[in-house]
């Protein structure tokens, strides 16, 4: 699959051979796939960090073949989408990897042509950290309130000046 595209890549045109660099060396997650069947063409080495996958595992494979996505619904909608009038799609989803884990993502899609074939250029925002940290602030806020809620007492918010005096900014 690479050796293939980066070598169709550095025959070509420059541009060709500037897209496969940009590609590859790209920290963010990003696959390269043919819109009609969702076919891998290209995967960097951050996408294969992301998904567990090998390149062996993805050569030849579509996205439904390798069952990267959780939502099959939301990926019709995406493609057709793309398929469509739009350009540029954003979702937010979850990505099956290969040890059976799933990840919260943001998929970043683009429609393009190359030599003539619609594509899908796809970018990945491993959001899992930033889902989790949400619902931990979540937890802490309503652990507050429940406190809160059952104190019969007036509360005051004080602060320490850096000369160690205490101050109450609110009264």
């Amino acid at each position: 699959m690479s050796k293939s595209f980066s070598d169709k890549a550095a025959n070509s045109a420059p541009g060709m051979a500037l897209f496969a660099a940009a590609l590859h060396n790209n920290a963010q997650p990003a696959m390269l796939t043919r819109l009609r069947d969702g076919l891998l063409v290209e995967v960097n080495e951050a996408w294969l960090a992301l998904s567990g996958f090998t390149r062996e595992d993805v050569t030849g494979k579509t996205t439904l073949e390798l069952g990267i996505w959780s939502d099959l619904a939301q990926r019709d909608g995406a493609l057709k989408a793309l398929a469509g009038e739009q350009t540029v799609v954003v979702v937010e989803t979850t990505l099956n990897v290969k040890a059976g884990v799933q990840r919260a993502v943001r998929f970043n899609a683009t429609r393009f042509d190359l030599e003539g074939v619609p594509h899908v250029l796809s970018f990945f925002v491993d959001a899992s950290v930033e889902k989790a940290t949400g619902v931990s602030l979540r937890n802490q806020l309503d652990f507050i309130e429940k406190i809160t809620a059952r104190v019969p007492v007036l509360l005051f918010q004080f602060r320490v000046r850096a000369d160690g005096t205490v101050y109450f900014p609110f009264v």
